[in-house]
This record gives C-alpha cells, sequence and structure tokens, in this order.
C-alpha cells in the first residue's frame, strides 16, 4: 500500500516535471498523519530510511578521491567551522528577538546550523557534479558539520547528567575515537586487500561482504554514540583505493536507490500540516535563515580565501537546507526536557520547508545563478590555489573542448596526434591538474557558468566540442558561442534525442548522440570485419590500449 500510493504520487509530479525528490517527500506527507496515516500502520518503518542514508554515504565515501578531497580539506574545515560559528550567532540573536528564551534559543540556533548530507549528496549525484570544485568543497563542509553535530549530540547526553559526568563522557569519546580510526586504518591497510582478493572471485561474495562492512561499520558507530552516517561514509572511504570501487557501487546503487526513497518518504510523513499555522511567523524567519543565511555565509568565507563568485555561489547554495542531524538534536533536548514539543514541532516545519525549496534550487542551480551573478555583492581576497592552478591557459586556440570524460580523451588523443593548438574545459579540478601537468592547456570552469564565457575567448576558435550531454550546458555554450563566433564549427554531444532539433536551430554544426552513435559503429564494426572472430580480437587489442592510456 505504501509503495503503491508513493508511486502514483511520483509519477503524477513527475508528469508535471517535477524533481522526483519532491515527489517522494510529498508522498510521505501523504502518508504521513496528516492526511492518510497509513506510516503510522507499519512499524520499524524508520528502519528502512537509516538503511537508505547508510547506503548513500556509503557509495559517496567509495566514490571519493582522497587526493582531490585533500586538495580542499582546509577550505571546508574553515569554511564550514566559520559558517557554524556566524549560524548559530544568527539564529540565537534571531530566536530571542522573536520571543524564544533560554534552552529554546540555543537549540534553535544549534539545529539551523547543520545542512542535509543526505539531500545534498542525492542532488549533487542525479547533477553528476560530485566531483566539480564545489561539490567537493560542500562534501568536505558536510562531513565537518556532521563530526560537529555528534560532539554536539554527546555534549547534550552528557550535560543531562552532572559536570563529572560530562567530562568523563567527552574524555571517553576522544579515547574511543582515536582508538576506532587507528583500529580501521589497519584493518583497511592489512587485512581487507587479502578479504577483498578473496571475496572479488564471486560477485555474489563481493556483494554480501560489502553490505556487510557497510552496515557493521555503520551500525559500530552508531552503538557507541558517533553517527550511523560517519560510520557508513568511513566504510566506503576504505573500499575507495581498491580496484572493486566501481563495481561495489553499481552492485549497491539499485538497493540504495529503493531504500533512500523510503527515507525521504518517512521524512515528508514527519510534517504536519495542522501545526504550520500555529508557527507560520517563525518557520517562516527561521526557513529564510537557512535559505538565505547559509549561501550568503559560505560565499563570504570562501571569498575571503579567494574562491571565485561562482564556486561560492554554488556550493553556499547547495547547503541551503536544514540537516535531519538538526530534528535529532532538537528531538533529544525534547527527551532530556530541555525544550518543549513546540521547539520540536517548529524545527520540523522549518526542515521539511527548507528541504523542499532548496531542492529546486539545487537542481535549477546554474539557472537561478546566470540571472542573479551580475547583481551579487561578492568580494574576493586573491585567487585561491585550488583554482588558480586550474584555471589559467594562455593563447588563442584552434579549438576548445568542454568536458574530459572517455570521450573527451579520445578527441584530445586525436588533437596531439595532428598537433592541433587545443584548450580543455572541465569543472573537476583533478583532471585539470592532470592534463596541466602532462603540458597541455586546460582550465578550470563549469560550462553552466554564463560568466565564465566573458573571459574564456570563444572569437579565435575554428571548432568548438562539447562532450557533456546533461541539463542545459548545451544551449547556454551555443548561446554564447553564436553570440561571439558564427564561423566555427560546433559539436555537442546529448543523451536526449528528442532535444537535437532544437540544439541545430541553436547553432549547433553536428550533434551526436552517444546511444546511437555506439548503434551505428557497430554496424560498421560488422561491415567492416564480418563476422571472422580473429579480426574482432586484433581490433579489441587497439581498444583496450586506448582504455589503458586513461
Amino acid at each position: 500500500m505504501l509503495l503503491a500510493v508513493a508511486t502514483g504520487v511520483i509519477l503524477v509530479l513527475q508528469a508535471l516535471r517535477q524533481p522526483p525528490i519532491v515527489g517522494y517527500i510529498f508522498a510521505g506527507i501523504l502518508l504521513g498523519p496528516s492526511v492518510l496515516g497509513i506510516t503510522n500502520m507499519i512499524p520499524g518503518l524508520d528502519v528502512f530510511g537509516h538503511i537508505g542514508i547508510a547506503l548513500l554515504l556509503f557509495i559517496l565515501g567509495i566514490n571519493i578521491d582522497f587526493k582531490s578531497l585533500k586538495q580542499v580539506g582546509a577550505t571546508s574545515v574553515a569554511t564550514a567551522l566559520g559558517q557554524i560559528i556566524f549560524t548559530s550567532a544568527l539564529g540565537y540573536l534571531i530566536a530571542i528577538a522573536l520571543g524564544f528564551k533560554g534552552a529554546a534559543a540555543i537549540y534553535i540556533a544549534v539545529a539551523l546550523t547543520f545542512s542535509s548530507t543526505i539531500i545534498v549528496v542525492k542532488l549533487l549525484g542525479d547533477r553528476k557534479e560530485v566531483n566539480s570544485l564545489h561539490g567537493r568543497i560542500a562534501i568536505g563542509l558536510l562531513i565537518v558539520q556532521d563530526i560537529v553535530a555528534v560532539l554536539a549530540l554527546l555534549f547534550i547526553s552528557a550535560f543531562a547528567g552532572s559536570g563529572h559526568a560530562l567530562a568523563f563522557t567527552i574524555g571517553i569519546t576522544a579515547v574511543q575515537a582515536i582508538i576506532i580510526f587507528a583500529v580501521v586504518v589497519l584493518i583497511t591497510k592489512y587485512l581487507l586487500p587479502y578479504v577483498l582478493s578473496y571475496a572479488g572471485k564471486s560477485q555474489e561474495v563481493l556483494f554480501v561482504f560489502s553490505i556487510a562492512w557497510c552496515f557493521m561499520l555503520a551500525g559500530f558507530f552508531n552503538y557507541i554514540n558517533f553517527s550511523l552516517e560517519i560510520g557508513a561514509l568511513l566504510a566506503g572511504l576504505t573500499l575507495a583505493g581498491t580496484q572493486y570501487r566501481y563495481e561495489i557501487a553499481s552492485k549497491i546503487k539499485p538497493l540504495r536507490d529503493f531504500f533512500i526513497i523510503i527515507f525521504f518518504i518517512i521524512l515528508g510523513s514527519q510534517l504536519e500540516i495542522t501545526l504550520l499555522g500555529d508557527y507560520l511567523i517563525p518557520a517562516i524567519v527561521f526557513s529564510a535563515l537557512v535559505l538565505i543565511g547559509h549561501p550568503i555565509i559560505v560565499m563570504a568565507i570562501m571569498g575571503f580565501q579567494g574562491f571565485a563568485k561562482r564556486t561560492s555561489f554554488m556550493a553556499g547554495l547547495t547547503l541551503s537546507q536544514m540537516s535531519e542531524f538538526g530534528l535529532i538534536i532538537v528531538a533529544l533536548g525534547f527527551a532530556v526536557g530541555h525544550v518543549t514539543s513546540d521547539i520540536l514541532n517548529l524545527v520540523t516545519v522549518v526542515a521539511l520547508t527548507t528541504i523542499l525549496i532548496s531542492s529546486y534550487c539545487i537542481i535549477h542551480a546554474d539557472k537561478i545563478y546566470n540571472r542573479i551573478h551580475k547583481f551579487l555583492p561578492y568580494y574576493q581576497r586573491g585567487i585561491h590555489p585550488t583554482e588558480d592552478n586550474a584555471r589559467h591557459a594562455i593563447g588563442d586556440f584552434d579549438v576548445i573542448l568542454f568536458g574530459y570524460d572517455y570521450l573527451g580523451a579520445s578527441i584530445v588523443d586525436y588533437l596531439e596526434e595532428k598537433k592541433k593548438h587545443f584548450l580543455v574545459v572541465d569543472f573537476d579540478p583533478g583532471k585539470v591538474l592532470l592534463l596541466q601537468e602532462k603540458g597541455m592547456h586546460a582550465v578550470l570552469g563549469d560550462a553552466n557558468d554564463a560568466g565564465m564565457y566573458e573571459t574564456l575567448g570563444l572569437e579565435t576558435p575554428s571548432i568548438v566540442i562539447s562532450t557533456v550531454t546533461h541539463g542545459t550546458v548545451n544551449n547556454l555554450l551555443l548561446q554564447e558561442l553564436r553570440g561571439q563566433n558564427k564561423k566555427c564549427v560546433a559539436i555537442v554531444c546529448t543523451d536526449d534525442p528528442e532535444s537535437v532539433p532544437k540544439l541545430y536551430e541553436q547553432g549547433a554544426d553536428y550533434v551526436l548522440v552517444p546511444e546511437r552513435l555506439g548503434g551505428i559503429h557497430i554496424r560498421t564494426l560488422l561491415n567492416t570485419l564480418s563476422h571472422d572472430r580473429k579480426r574482432f580480437i586484433q581490433q579489441s587489442k587497439e581498444h583496450k590500449k586506448s582504455f589503458a592510456k586513461h
């Protein structure tokens, strides 16, 4: 019944072109106590939500590039701590001004401080921006926030007892953390490779082991009063450097998607519509603080560190919602008698409101930025090395290539072979630095950034190629390109065959649809190589070499 109703709601909203995550939350509202009350009739439903959270963060950990994360580590720590201090202080002052006193104002301020790891990771994954510079910074910020949130939970639990209990709990927790992380590092270095080499002989065994490893660490961290989220993320990080990372992630993804849907349905079911009138004014004010205050604070701190306006804006906008940790903190405060149920209900309303609105903001972040970036006051102190190292390229280029994926890498090989003077533009700083280390011209840039085209110089190239297939990238690229250069050849890619006519109308000279191109290539192979398996094997040797290079 739960899945049937949820599927119906999601299909209706999908037909209205609404984001899937919004459909899940609205399904939860419909299934929750305010409307049908179905979620109250299913015992243990929240367990499914916790499973979804664990699997989501497990896959995030697997896909994290340590080298890339290290590049933004100091930025993430500084920005996160600054954001936490400023947001909590501002939230406290606003709460006092609205008539909340003592512990209530403190709990509200702390709850508003944290952003939702689950929402951000899900939406960044959907937009394929986990490895972008702003995506990596945002994930680093969230990790720092989660650690601070865990410390806050420990503080509240201990504070409910005596002063001795507080000091004792913090001391024990610090010792536990050191010991546990040391043990996990040792297991990862000396034991895990042997277990994986054995488990990897069977895909079923590898799948079961991965699930077991995820929930073992997640459950253990939860048991020792750390968080399930940190345990699951750490479990993924331990597998990030192994040869099985992609296989594990691909096998777990369908399972993760199912359980994460349940999580969002449960999240939506927590909103009681009847409570909206009671907390309307405070809910609006606190929601505005999260939706507007978070991005502004993050932008100000990142600008002071030397990051560009777009990078700061996108990272800040990504954090424009309240975290499930905020709900947990206030719920714990209610359980120990520090706040009343009214405060818990208010925070729940703010959390759901900001999650819904920020989902739309993140999904349409490029359009929002392109419309308002000229009006955003922004102070940038110098240029941060992470952006500076990956941003500069000098000269007029014959070819500009947007996107250095497998297709882009093949194009680069061809351009090098023909000794073309070319420039690669990519939003992954790791790829840009790799190309620069090889002596190629490459810059850090997001093809969704209208401001980037003003300085990139599209007047000179005779060919512009985009291998980016998602979103509105090619629409914006063609618009800017044809405004500056009407003579060059424009080649773009799309994964939506229905968009091909429009791309041609906007000025594309050739539009590639990778799926159809694959079919054409297979037809060419069959015509050229016939049914001779030896000729196919010979051809595959050259094909394997191209993958080995990248």
